[in-house]
């Protein structure tokens, strides 16, 4: 519809825009934050271990920890600007039974990963 509107063109360029991927240090993530690059994008690829990404600048972040997240985020602004894009993409798996001693520890985990640092990631990455 944005295509017939007169003085309208909209751009899927992600040319010059700022993108924040988390979970970057392998598979999708690593993918995704590649592509970004490729396309010209600023790219800001998290993840908690160490990693490198041609045409990316990498932070350590482990998103379960929600100063770290304000901490990386901001960074990320004062170097490369406000962040237009966010990938929220990391995400982990802890398979134990549910009659384990240690069912709760890894539940814990897995929802502060998987769910609460989404909702993190996107209210640092509001202003």
């Amino acid at each position: 519809m944005a295509d017939s509107l007169p003085g309208v063109h909209p751009s899927r360029s992600v040319a010059g825009k700022v993108v924040l991927v988390t979970g970057a240090a392998s598979g999708m993530g690593a993918a995704i934050a590649r592509l970004f690059a490729e396309e010209g994008a600023q790219v800001a690829a998290t993840d908690r271990a160490e990693f490198d990404i041609d045409g990316a600048t990498s932070w350590l972040l482990d998103v379960s920890d929600a100063d770290a997240i304000s901490s990386v985020v901001d960074e990320v602004v004062g170097r490369l600007g406000p962040i237009d894009i966010l990938i929220n993409n990391a995400g982990i798996s802890l398979p134990v039974p549910i009659e384990a001693d240690d069912y709760f520890r890894a539940w814990d985990a897995m929802m502060a990963v998987n769910l609460t640092a989404y909702v993190r990631m996107v209210r640092a990455c509001l202003p």
